[in-house]
């Protein structure tokens, strides 16, 4: 993966973090859609770490064969979790986490899920943004406080968002980047899409065991011909997207 975007950004030397989102689920029928932000702090870093640039920042995932999620065996991700200290199922929605390691010190991680019910509520265009953007600024809490101080001290940071639809209303925290297929050519991105993307998955299995008989385990939720045929034969769940094409049906008569 090439740094070309981050490098710009970075030698202008006037922002004060670096954020890549992504998201994860917009088509399942069922469960929810997931947003995941990382975020860079460049003062947490020691002086001449810093001036190394930001390959030497950013080494450690690149040294790991970060990229697009998408595109990776999931044991590949898991591995890469796991060598950046975080086992999926201990991954939490709602809560700012740090990676563990020494050279990680600087980052930190946050997943935020919008369930069916709101999904049905907003649509799922709407709720992917609140998703990627709800995790963003968890991302930038300390103590539960979000870093107001600190923004406006150091002033704004850099928000890079998967797509070509980003978030709106947080000009005033970040400049707002969007980059089509950004997980295959922004490392903070690209973690970001597997953060949560293992997220989800680890949640659609454990749904599995409460919504027996769909075979969420296995297709996550997605459009598969064994989960139209389970949607015949017993319909849908609570966790089941009453909107969307195949589970709407049920309820147009009701």
């Amino acid at each position: 993966m090439e740094l070309h975007i981050e490098k710009t950004y970075f030698q202008n030397q006037k922002y004060s973090f670096f954020s890549g989102c992504d998201e994860v689920g917009r088509g399942p029928l069922a469960g929810p859609v997931v947003g995941a932000t990382v975020t860079f702090f460049p003062h947490l870093l020691p002086e001449s770490v810093e001036s190394q640039g930001i390959e030497k920042i950013l080494g450690p995932f690149l040294e790991l064969g970060v990229g697009d999620s998408k595109s990776l065996t999931e044991k590949k991700r898991i591995s890469i979790l796991k060598s950046l200290g975080i086992e999926v199922p201990q991954l939490k929605s709602g809560k700012r986490q740090l990676f563990k390691g020494k050279s990680l010190e600087a980052f930190s991680y946050s997943i935020e899920e919008i369930s069916p019910f709101e999904i049905d509520k907003i649509n799922i265009f709407q709720a992917s943004l609140v998703a990627m953007k709800k995790s963003f600024l968890r991302s930038l809490r300390f103590k539960n406080e979000v870093l107001k101080e600190f923004v406006e001290n150091k002033g704004r940071g850099v928000l890079f968002v998967d797509g070509k639809y980003p978030p709106k209303g947080l000009d005033s925290t970040a400049c707002v980047e969007p980059v089509i297929k950004g997980d295959s050519k922004v490392v903070l991105i690209a973690v970001a899409s597997i953060l949560a993307k293992e997220y989800r998955d680890h949640l659609m299995r454990t749904f599995d065991t409460e919504y027996p008989g769909y075979g969420l385990a296995k297709h996550k939720g997605y459009p598969t011909k064994a989960h139209y045929e389970a949607l015949e034969k017993i319909g849908p769940s609570s966790i089941h997207r009453k909107t969307f094409k195949g589970v709407k049906e049920f309820y147009e008569n009701l």
